[in-house]
């Protein structure tokens, strides 16, 4: 009996440890708050970690109570160790300016999950913009124009407010470092610029934004009055209930803070995290959050700062180039010295193109994704005219040596069967022609693409799915038509003859077996379908259908549907997408057209 009691507790021991092992780690996690899975969140404390600790505590806690499961450790990083190699390489989350990202880790994989919108407390305020502020002993210069040959204070050559806004303010003036002005670092934290300033030891600080006015509210500036360089007035206050002044500042405000995910956060959590910071949060002092800064302008800006920081790196600056234009240098890359040109010729377009944008950047800060795409289809638009200068020649030898084969035929064989062969060769030349002056009127800055020669929609209709039938049957695609004979003599622009042909192929070569063209009037003009029984649509395309350089082709640049788009509008129409009526699998494309009555035979 001894031996059968023993041998039951080992059995319910056996038992509960097979039960044990088989339960979810997550629940035990839970329980024992110890072993739950913790994330470490860096955050830059160009104030110091104990402002920083003090700062960022309460978000913790609020964050770790919205997630039982999760732990969140905050680790402050002084910039000056940050920018070490591997110093990022243990953390999980990073709290910063993407801008000042770029320049820590630019290698490293980020989602930015949201950026601080509103930080509820006074000591978070300097964190919703990021600027620069240049002061001056009162005795001292005072315009940017007097700094030259003076020493100017500064906290280290990576600090964004602290630094690299200040000296895109002053490449602007013309006074570069080290050439018109020597600069003296001083180190973190971030006030140590202007106590040098106050004991004489420099001409002039570049501070970062509100630091001046927190400095001046707790008595720490000792030593007499200091002068703003080129103020500017801002929307951030040192207090949270809006009682003190705006802070002052000599550049422009960039948006502030960040939240984001590294590669070692499964993307469950980061969304998840992401969700909730864009909630509002339950109490007054915790941070607002919004949608994340466009990356683009990320971009731009880091390109930016770097030229004017003194970052002359070729080869950092031909692996950006690269990865940014990749689509066009692919094209291009015909020699090493050929793409050198070609490199200098693109990034003189993207320097003034992104001027164009920051001075509008500065009217419309809502369409800021849109400004981004817009620069680099402004930049195929100059490439674009140059081809088409490039190629006209060649055609109009093209027709020449057509025209004058044909003469010769006609002359000593009439009946020659090269004759209408020929007389293809000059339509041919002739249609690419009409395309090539579209597209140059369509460069144009404030012209509308030339409307060319009106032609009767049946014909010209016709005319294109002859064309494109050539491509077609060596594919074995059948294109079938229907026009009714009421709008077939209606005249439309020639123009329309290059929408129509380039839908038709993208359907022949999406590997469709069937396409059907059918015509029907519509209010004040025609409606024209294409449908065909290939892929079809992706739902991406269908809510965003005219992205530039978005193609599903292996040699597609993702250009024809843009182009389409652009001649549909200066001819007052309207292009559509969507999928087949019939609910099969297919692609349909919607081409609404205004008509101009028919000419009377009279």
């Amino acid at each position: 009996m001894r031996l059968i009691k023993q041998l039951g507790r080992w059995t319910v021991f056996l038992v509960l440890g097979l039960c044990g092992a088989a339960a979810p780690a997550r629940p035990v996690a839970e329980a024992n708050p110890a072993a739950a899975p913790v994330w470490r969140v860096g955050i830059l404390a160009p104030r110091g970690p104990e402002t920083a600790l003090k700062a960022w505590t309460g978000w913790r806690d609020w964050l770790e109570r919205r997630f039982p499961g999760e732990r969140f450790d905050l680790v402050p990083l002084v910039p000056d160790r940050a920018l070490q190699p591997g110093a990022l390489d243990s953390l999980d989350f990073l709290l910063a300016n993407p801008v000042q990202f770029g320049a820590l880790d630019p290698g490293r994989s980020v989602r930015w999950l949201a950026t601080l919108r509103s930080s509820g407390r006074g000591d978070l305020r300097f964190l919703e913009q990021i600027g620069s502020a240049i002061w001056t002993r009162e005795a001292g210069p005072t315009s940017l124009a007097g700094l030259r040959g003076l020493r100017v204070g500064a906290v280290d050559p990576q600090a964004l407010g602290g630094y690299l806004l200040g000296v895109e303010l002053l490449d602007r003036e013309g006074l570069a470092p080290g050439r018109d002005y020597v600069p003296v670092f001083s180190g973190f934290p971030a006030e140590r610029p202007l106590l040098l300033l106050l004991a004489g030891q420099v001409d002039a600080a570049i501070v970062p934004l509100c630091l001046y006015e927190e400095l001046r509210d707790a008595g720490r500036l000792d030593g007499g009055s200091l002068r703003l360089l080129q103020p500017a007035t801002t929307d951030v206050r040192t207090d949270s209930d809006g009682g003190s002044p705006p802070c002052e500042a000599s550049t422009r405000t960039l948006q502030g803070w960040s939240l984001a995910a590294l590669d070692t956060v499964p993307d469950a959590l980061a969304a998840a995290v992401g969700r909730v910071l864009l909630e509002e949060p339950p109490a007054a002092d915790l941070p607002r959050w919004s949608l994340p800064i466009s990356a683009a302008d990320v971009e731009r800006r880091l390109r930016r700062i770097d030229y004017v920081s003194g970052d002359h790196d070729i080869w950092a600056q031909t692996r950006r180039l690269l990865a940014h234009y990749w689509p066009w240098l692919a094209g291009l890359a015909a020699g090493a010295s050929w793409l050198l040109g070609s490199s200098l010729w693109l990034a003189r377009v993207a320097r003034r193109q992104r001027r164009r944008l920051r001075e509008a950047h500065e009217q419309l800060h809502a369409y800021e994704q849109a400004l981004a795409r817009a620069d680099r289809v402004a930049s195929l638009e100059e490439m674009a005219a140059g081809i088409a200068h490039e190629v006209k020649q060649p055609l109009s030898a093209i027709l020449q040596y057509a025209e004058a084969a044909a003469w010769r035929l006609r002359s000593e064989t009439p009946d020659s069967a090269l004759l209408p062969v020929l007389q293809r060769i000059r339509d041919e030349v002739l249609r690419c022609d009409r395309a090539i002056a579209n597209l140059r009127g369509w460069v144009r800055p404030g012209q509308a693409a030339p409307v060319g020669e009106k032609r009767a929609l049946g014909v010209l209709v016709e005319q294109v799915i002859g064309m494109v039938r050539l491509q077609a049957g060596r594919q074995g695609v059948l294109i079938e038509s229907s026009m009714p004979a009421a709008l077939a003599e209606h005249p439309v622009s020639s123009a329309f003859e290059q929408v129509l042909a380039n839908i038709l192929s993208n359907a022949v070569q999406s590997g469709a077996g069937f396409v059907r063209v059918r015509a029907s009037a519509s209010p004040g003009g025609a409606r024209i379908e294409v449908a065909d029984d290939g892929p079809g649509f992706e739902e991406e395309h269908l809510r965003f259908p005219f992205v530039p350089f978005r193609t599903t082709r292996r040699d597609g640049l993702g250009l024809g549907l843009l182009i389409a788009q652009r001649i549909m509008l200066s001819l007052r129409g309207r292009i559509h997408l969507d999928r087949r009526a019939d609910g099969r699998q297919g692609a349909l494309v919607v081409l609404d057209l205004p008509l101009e009555p028919p000419k009377s035979d009279s």
